[in-house]
């Protein structure tokens, strides 16, 4: 097998691309319209998005209602703040360079009301390692490639993780794909080793892995987005889930404000 460090910058831009096109169909809880403001702010300088709508049910098939009367700002723990200018339907874009170990802010301003979203940007992780091995089927699990990371896991704080992998070149985003955990079974371990849950892989093929350094807010909403996923036979299957995701915005606000760093590795598995 061989390993390929990889355009990180470059992969970043393609996974947050498809993430924003892919749908997840779930089913959710129904409720008045209210406002969802979804942003990820990345470590490195970076082109920070802030996507604002209004909608009935979140993840409805209904075509949202974007918002463009927004006032967007973005502040750092230093006093520094960067106004987030409209580019397109609901869509506000600025370049900016986010420092890990920092805790960054998100304002927006509607209708007189402001609402605020904070983040701190987690150090890097260097992902070291991809390691495969070969299983037969068993039960649910099909024949193929187990895959593991390898990295070091820092023990003077809670880290969590979120894994995203590319068979080919093609990002595997479905619902049973949202794959997110914390530390507790490798909490300080300096050979922590995480499975790709649930998947097995045909030999072959050349396996693109990003392992995200997600802060709390984050793992949280991503985690309960997860648990609703299983409802329905996803990775969490048969856990209690909320009926929207936990969200870290102050007031009746659905989405997310997170902050990440990522490392990538690409593994070709064996024929």
């Amino acid at each position: 097998m061989k390993l390929q460090p990889i355009n990180l910058l470059l992969l970043l831009s393609v996974v947050l691309v498809c993430a924003c096109e892919k749908v997840i169909d779930v089913d959710l809880n129904e409720s008045d319209p209210q406002l969802v403001i979804e942003a990820r702010l990345q470590q490195g300088q970076h082109d920070f998005e802030v996507l604002i709508s209004q909608t009935v049910n979140y993840f409805s098939n209904e075509a949202p209602a974007f918002r463009n009367d927004a006032q967007v700002r973005l502040l750092d723990n230093t006093g520094t703040s960067i106004d987030i200018p409209l580019v397109n339907d609901g869509l506000y874009r600025a370049n900016v360079e986010a420092v890990s170990g920092q805790t960054y802010t998100l304002e927006v301003t509607l209708d007189d009301t402001r609402y605020l979203a904070s983040a701190e940007v987690p150090v890097p992780v260097e992902l070291r390692e991809l390691e495969s091995e070969f299983r037969e089927a068993f039960g649910p699990l099909d024949e193929g490639y187990q895959v593991f990371l390898r990295f070091t896991d820092d023990p003077q704080r809670k880290n969590y993780y979120r894994q995203i992998h590319a068979i080919d070149g093609i990002y595997e985003l479905a619902g049973e794909d949202l794959q997110v955990t914390d530390d507790n079974l490798f909490d300080g371990s300096e050979n922590a080793r995480l499975p790709i849950f649930q998947r097995a892989f045909d030999p072959g093929v050349t396996l693109t892995v990003i392992l995200q350094h997600i802060d709390e807010g984050s793992f949280e909403y991503l985690n309960s987005l997860s648990d609703i996923i299983g409802e329905d036979g996803g990775p969490n299957s048969g856990s209690a889930a909320p009926g929207n995701p936990t969200g870290n915005w102050d007031g009746e606000i659905l989405g997310y404000f997170g902050a990440f760093t990522a490392d990538t590795l690409q593994i070709e598995l064996p024929e």
